[in-house]
């Protein structure tokens, strides 16, 4: 059963970016809880996706209100609400890839879930960036610290509990090995290869993300 589960997955993801693929979701169809993985144009962004051998580098999740369509993720000014607009303004995205789109089930089933999703979320907030990616980081005030896939797991996981099955990993900077020592060179830190974590590309083969859906970031925003 979950070999079938891992090639539905991968199924389902191939056809993703296809051309003219026929998965496309459009923005308005978005819906509270859903996480969104990206592939974003940057150097670090691109060690990232080669480390893990898939196009994914950041992700964000969807909030929606009476005002409509909200994106929050942790990014270099740290954990935030943001438009769709302001959201694509402050980072460059790799036009070349769709972003895909993955719902859990128990925001299908639950009405409590998506209340719930401020409350919990007013406890991320304003919480800084990390970019030493090392988990449960935290600041000189002893506050944490979320790199983008650290902050989504930990929040998914306040407000799933145990439906969340998607586990940490140790993780792994063995592809371009200079740049990653560069890279952490300039933070004046060791490379944290063995240590806990979690990267985008991991959501998209946890087995419990299973609606999977891709859309393109030139769309007309309709809230």
């Amino acid at each position: 059963m979950k070999s079938s589960l891992v090639l539905l997955q991968c199924f389902l993801l191939l056809w993703c970016f296809l051309p003219n693929s026929y998965a496309s979701v459009p923005w308005h169809k978005l819906r509270t809880g859903d996480v969104l993985l990206l592939s974003l144009d940057c150097w670090v962004c691109k060690l990232i996706e080669a480390e893990e051998g898939l196009p994914f580098s950041h992700l964000a999740l969807v909030y929606r209100d009476q005002t409509g369509i909200k994106l929050v993720e942790s990014w270099t000014r740290g954990v935030e609400i943001k438009t769709v607009e302001d959201f694509l303004k402050d980072k460059k995205i790799n036009n070349q890839q769709k972003i895909v789109v993955l719902r859990h089930p128990s925001f299908f089933r639950s009405r409590f879930l998506q209340r719930d999703f401020l409350e919990t979320l007013k406890t991320f907030l304003g919480k800084k960036y990390d970019p030493h990616f090392l988990w449960n980081n935290k600041d000189e005030e002893q506050k944490p610290l979320y790199y983008c896939s650290e902050f989504v797991f930990h929040f998914l996981k306040s407000i799933l509990k145990n439906n969340l099955l998607l586990k940490t990993k140790k993780m792994t900077f063995d592809k371009n090995v200079q740049h990653w020592q560069k890279y952490f060179f300039n933070l004046r830190q060791k490379i944290p290869a063995g240590q806990e974590g979690i990267s985008p590309a991991d959501f998209v083969l946890a087995l419990e993300l299973l609606s999977l859906s891709c859309m393109d970031y030139k769309e007309q925003v309709v809230a």
